[in-house]
């Protein structure tokens, strides 16, 4: 069975997938001053990574863990919903079925709290 990394394109599928999203993200007045300062090229290049790992492609994700990533920038419910609806949005429009977009839903609730900088019970 093909992965969704694969579903979606493979690397040049997922390469437009991210930037479609961060024009979105970028676009949205909510999400705009969280990466006013941020490095958009750098951003890219470690989000096409960490999509292409999270949906099963051959790549490696070589960026901060998702907490130090995210530490210290403010990120709170409304943010971390609105990225999310945007991502959704995009996988929608590259063709992505139900069940991907599910599975994506499911794996970014596991990533919320890090995102948010939101400490487990663990920690």
């Amino acid at each position: 069975m093909a992965t969704l990394y694969d579903r979606l394109g493979g690397e040049a599928g997922i390469h437009a997938l991210i930037d479609e999203f961060y024009d979105e993200v970028l676009a949205d007045p909510t999400l705009q001053p969280i990466f006013e300062h941020a490095r958009m090229d750098h951003l890219r290049g470690m989000q096409r990574e960490f999509i292409a790992t999270a949906t099963g492609g051959p790549t490696s994700y070589s960026g901060l863990s998702l907490q130090d990533a995210h530490r210290g920038r403010g990120i709170a419910e409304p943010h971390f919903t609105a990225f999310a609806r945007h991502l959704v949005e995009v996988l929608k429009a590259h063709g992505a079925s139900d069940d991907d977009l599910a599975d994506v839903a499911r794996r970014l609730t596991l990533w919320r709290d890090d995102v948010m900088g939101i400490a487990s019970d663990g920690d």
